[in-house]
């Protein structure tokens, strides 16, 4: 095999369209039952092998797994099957498990998981916290029936601002070092997001426990508090991982679909190749090591809806930039790498004077620390409606600079009834949090989710027993 293919790769997350195939495969909570876990994850194991031997194929040898992948593997259902009937999926499917281990070492191909949004370990809740640090053990259990090292990873977001964002950042770190296990810690890394923790939250969390950084380059275009180049943002957040412990940085890459009126920071339904070549290969692509004078290779999860169809095609450009870039005979190709390196340059000089983002759109800073952000479309966020099953406990005024009030509704949803069993076949989970649906099917621990208080928008919405596809 090509040593160039596998120092950096390119993958998609959870599903195939083009072959039908996906790893959350589930059922709901009255279904539960041994037969109906062997069922699903079976087909779950199944679809996952058959995907990565597509993958293999066309040179995509990155892939995220979804986490319905084992149903209800964090719930305490699960715990009592195991205690009362003796019954374990690890044990269940270990060979499967195995043996989808050994492809993906076999053909250098790596690994990946996203918990779901409810997933929020700086919560002020204990039992959020407890619930939160269940679904990263199941994580952690998954890859080592894989046996896979710790260069495969999963990651997640920082979590809720909970009205004082210092606090937020100081007691994610707190349960970092004290409450998350060493097997959790060795596969677990942060992003950045696009609304709350910007690029700078995450280094300063980095810098007081060490966790390694994710960088997604749509989010940091949504939230960038210091005002950096991707190239730049990207340099920071590579610094952050150890080589030989970690692997090569991985990176999250979309861009802003084009729907009209669409939420700032929704994934686009198709690859821009022009975007992703302005911003991956031009610019991420170029970084150097301070320390070994060489470019730093990384691994590209392209956060598109079409998934294969969009990674497909992105290989091409992304293959020729690799090649010069990282290819053994690099200065012997073609490519004019100072005429690039220019290109890079006036993209970034313009930026500045202009102060448009790498697409040309003209930003209006937002002043405040929360939701410090690049705003696109004036108070996006206050579409967001509670579902008509939800009601309203109680609100109070907040400040605003941009409107004289602003509403805060502490909003708690009723019981709703359960649907009949579902198989979301293109379900993924590579959507903000703002384009989830939400389905009373989720098997981890009737979770709570608090959705948290940036200026102006809405505050602590509890969800109980709610599915996310992000």
């Amino acid at each position: 095999m090509n040593d160039v293919v596998t120092l950096m790769r390119v993958g998609y997350p959870c599903a195939n369209r083009t072959q039908k195939l996906h790893t959350n495969h589930k059922f709901v909570m009255k279904s539960f039952s041994i037969q109906k876990i062997k069922e699903k994850v079976g087909q779950n194991l199944k679809d996952f092998k058959k995907m990565l031997e597509y993958n293999l194929k066309n040179d995509l040898l990155f892939f995220r797994i979804g986490s319905e992948c084992i149903p209800f593997a964090s719930h305490q259902l699960m715990r009592d099957l195991e205690k009362e009937m003796k019954f374990r999926w690890q044990d269940q499917f270990s060979q499967q498990l195995l043996e989808i281990g050994d492809f993906v070492r076999e053909h250098n191909m790596r690994i990946s998981m996203h918990p779901d949004h409810f997933c929020l370990i700086n919560s002020p809740s204990d039992d959020i916290l407890q619930k939160s640090i269940d679904e990263l053990e199941y994580h952690a259990d998954l890859f080592e029936c894989m046996k896979l090292d710790s260069k495969h990873k999963f990651q997640i977001h920082v979590g809720g601002v909970y009205e004082d964002k210092k606090s937020a950042l100081e007691r994610f770190v707190k349960r970092y070092k004290e409450n998350l296990s060493e097997r959790v810690k060795k596969y677990l890394v942060i992003e950045n997001d696009d609304h709350l923790f910007s690029l700078e939250d995450c280094m300063w969390i980095h810098s007081q426990c060490g966790v390694p950084i994710l960088f997604d380059t749509l989010h940091h275009e949504c939230l960038n508090q210091s005002g950096e180049t991707q190239r730049q943002a990207f340099a920071r957040a590579a610094s952050t991982w150890n080589r030989e412990r970690d692997g090569n940085p991985m990176i999250d890459y979309s861009s802003q679909t084009t729907e009209i009126n669409a939420k700032r920071g929704k994934h686009t339904e198709h690859i821009d190749l022009e975007h992703f070549e302005r911003i991956v290969c031009k610019q991420v692509m170029c970084v150097v090591d301070e320390k070994t004078g060489n470019y730093i290779p990384f691994d590209t999860m392209l956060e598109i809806k079409d998934k294969e169809a969009s990674a497909v095609e992105a290989i091409v450009p992304y293959a020729k930039y690799r090649e010069l870039y990282h290819g053994p005979q690099r200065f012997k190709l073609e490519f004019d790498e100072a005429a690039i390196q220019a290109e890079i340059d006036e993209i970034e000089r313009q930026a500045r004077i202009s102060n448009r983002d790498e697409n040309g759109v003209k930003l209006e800073p937002v002043k405040n620390e929360a939701g410090a952000r690049n705003k696109r479309v004036k108070n996006e966020d206050q579409n967001e409606m509670p579902s008509k099953k939800m009601k309203v406990e109680s609100s109070e005024e907040v400040p605003s600079k941009s409107r004289s009030k602003a509403r805060r509704s502490k909003v708690k949803e009723e019981p709703v009834e359960e649907e009949e069993e579902v198989d979301d076949a293109m379900s993924s989970e590579d959507d903000s949090i703002a384009d989830t649906p939400k389905r009373v099917t989720r098997s981890a621990s009737k979770a709570v989710v608090d959705k948290d208080v940036t200026e102006g928008h809405q505050e602590v919405v509890k969800q109980e027993d709610v599915e996310f596809h992000h």
